[in-house]
């Protein structure tokens, strides 16, 4: 699924609502793509392998964790608009609820 800036979805359509809040909060890496070895160290397995043949790359924790944040996509001023946005939508939805409306 690719999402682009004008994807909608019909509030009363659950299946897509749900697909699309699942590819939204799904994780920057596969978690079965890293796994820690026996050393301490963490091993990365790529999706496919390089022109180089490698598939693989083994680093330190440390190194590792570094580099978690760069796989996570960057909060734009524009998604932080966006979750406002939702959020007081949220509140005043649960408000009206609560008062009776439905």
């Amino acid at each position: 699924m690719h999402l682009h800036a004008a994807t909608t979805v019909d509030g009363r359509d659950r299946k897509q609502l749900e697909r699309l809040c699942r590819y939204l909060l799904r994780p920057p890496f596969a978690h079965d793509a890293v796994k820690a070895l026996p050393d301490g160290r963490v091993r990365v397995l790529f999706k496919a392998p390089w022109r180089s043949g490698v598939a693989h790359a083994d680093m330190t924790a440390d190194k590792f964790l570094a580099q978690v944040p760069g796989l996570a996509p960057a909060m734009t001023a524009a998604f932080i608009v966006t979750f406002a946005a939702f959020a007081l939508a949220l509140v005043l939805h649960l408000r009206a609820w609560r008062q009776g409306w439905r």
